[in-house]
């Protein structure tokens, strides 16, 4: 269903309206018809199903029909050295899809050194999520150096940590998803640097995982992580 984020509540048969932005997103972009009926997305896990009542070049006015609330069902959360801007945009996309709570960025020995665009990558996560018809709206954190996110790690009860460069998996616990709050580590295009990977191994409850590919891009380890992790999720 075509989707738009409002960051309000809403109460079912109240009347709410559009400024000309969206106004203008739904009707020259989307093409909507007037009594079409659209989803409302407020982040914070609350949707809303309402029916357009008035259509105008500077406003839209529509009636709340449904109103739903979803609980979060993941507990997956991202850090990431900073990419490339392209690959940078499709990890956010991606990770707003597959329901990731937050993103940490970082810059590290190999990563780029450019400040990020909050401003932009918020709107990004808006559109993601309206696309996706996501609930939740994604948290995108300051960006830490990597020496800092020691005391960052101390916050999350399961760490993983993909690489080539991972232990044999008879010789470490196998890792068991739980109600755990897990955090993903993805290095950026250039990986991280011997020191950067003997500090991962120092951190307690860090799992590394080895999975049967050749070298992945930062973009496609970020989608493979997720994608593996929510798997694991859904055999519990």
């Amino acid at each position: 269903m075509r989707a738009v984020y409002i960051e309000r509540d809403f109460q079912k048969s109240e009347t709410v309206v559009l400024g000309k932005e969206k106004a203008h997103h739904l009707l020259n972009v989307v093409r909507v018809k007037e009594t079409e009926v659209v989803l409302l997305l407020n982040g914070k896990g609350t949707t809303a199903t309402a029916s357009l009542v008035k259509l105008s070049k500077k406003e839209i006015t529509m009636e709340i029909l449904e109103v739903k609330k979803y609980s979060e069902t993941s507990n997956i959360h991202l850090t990431v050295g900073i990419t490339k801007k392209e690959a940078f945009t499709k990890i956010i996309k991606s990770a707003v899809e597959l329901g990731v709570k937050s993103i940490l960025p970082y810059t590290s020995q190999y990563s780029q050194s450019y400040p990020l665009n909050y401003q932009r990558q918020q709107k990004l996560i808006e559109s993601s999520c309206e696309q996706s018809n996501n609930p939740y709206f994604l948290e995108l954190k300051e960006t830490s150096s990597f020496e800092d996110l020691t005391d960052t790690f101390k916050e999350y009860d399961v760490i993983v940590y993909f690489t080539p460069k991972a232990q044999d998996p008879t010789t470490k616990p196998k890792l068991q998803i739980k109600n755990d709050k897990i955090l993903i580590i993805i290095g950026p295009e250039g990986g991280l640097a011997q020191g950067e990977e003997e500090k991962i191994q120092q951190l307690e409850n860090v799992f590394f995982i080895n999975l049967p590919t050749p070298i992945l891009r930062a973009e496609t380890a970020a989608i493979t992580s997720i994608g593996y992790l929510l798997g694991l999720e859904s055999c519990h």
